[in-house]
């Protein structure tokens, strides 16, 4: 999944930012799991664990920027 990452200097006043990428399954955003955190600030995920999703099951993800002030929602 690739998104579009927040500009440093326009949108945080300059300091880095950078990413985590969380994921629920069946609890409709009641119960969410860290599946990577960006350093860098990459803005893109791909992954590689074939036996962390199921086929027929629905997930939903969410994306949220990070730096040294905090974790946005």
């Amino acid at each position: 999944m690739t998104w579009t990452g927040l500009t440093a200097d326009t949108d945080t006043g300059g300091q880095a930012v950078d990413y985590k990428v969380y994921y629920d399954k069946a609890t409709n955003g009641a119960s969410w799991t860290t599946l990577a955190s960006t350093t860098s600030n990459l803005t893109t995920y791909t992954n590689t664990d074939a036996t962390l999703f199921l086929t027929g099951k629905n997930y939903q993800f969410k994306i949220s920027a990070f730096n040294d002030f905090g974790e946005g929602p």
